[in-house]
């Protein structure tokens, strides 16, 4: 008994825990990301057993350290981008995504903001759950912009709560279609090339 307390007050005993169970906390860490990103991914130690392989592989050839910690790390990126789209089984699989919606609006944020600037773009949101993907002061305008990934957005409480306490001159919800139309009378479904035509 004696023996396992000296042990277990070794501090030579918790280094080789922290050493030891370092990468299992990181692979434990990477599939908590994994499954946040909707994908299951239960082969996480092999991509890192890849990763290490292939930067110990780099290290060997002669490239220094931080480039084989590079390697690997690509190495590991890679084999987890290939895991994900391998889970889309067709193209309905990746209508159906769960992470789609937020891709889609990410993507439009960015071109919007690359024409506008990001000084005067803001998001907005209440405690009541009400919210606006972006409110934008442009040329002496507050406009309201939401994304929908949907063939025909509609109007929501959230958007006529945002029209009213932002005093928004319109509001635009952008959406993967190809025509531009009202939803209300301030409110006007358009197409991401159109919106940034007409703010440029």
């Amino acid at each position: 008994m004696s023996d396992l307390l000296d042990l277990l007050g070794s501090s030579a005993y918790w280094v080789a825990v922290l050493r030891i169970a370092t990468p299992l906390i990181l692979g434990t860490l990477g599939v908590l990301w994994c499954e946040r990103a909707g994908v299951l991914n239960l082969g996480i130690e092999g991509i890192m057993v890849a990763g290490a392989f292939t930067g110990w592989l780099a290290v060997y050839q002669g490239l220094p350290l931080w480039a084989g910690v590079a390697v690997a790390a690509l190495t590991g990126a890679t084999l987890g981008l290939l895991h994900a789209l391998l889970g889309i089984p067709d193209p309905q699989g990746l209508q159906s995504h769960p992470k789609l919606g937020a891709s889609w609006e990410g993507f439009c944020l960015e071109q919007i903001l690359d024409v506008c600037g990001a000084r005067d773009a803001y998001f907005w949101g209440t405690h009541s759950g009400a919210e606006l993907d972006l409110l934008l002061r442009h040329a002496g305008r507050r406009l309201g912009i939401e994304f929908k990934f949907s063939e025909r957005p509609s109007t929501t409480k959230s958007m006529r709560i945002a029209l009213e306490d932002l005093a928004l001159d319109h509001l635009y919800v952008v959406y993967p279609g190809e025509h531009e139309f009202p939803l209300d009378e301030s409110i006007t479904a358009i197409t991401l090339p159109r919106l940034i035509d007409a703010l440029e």
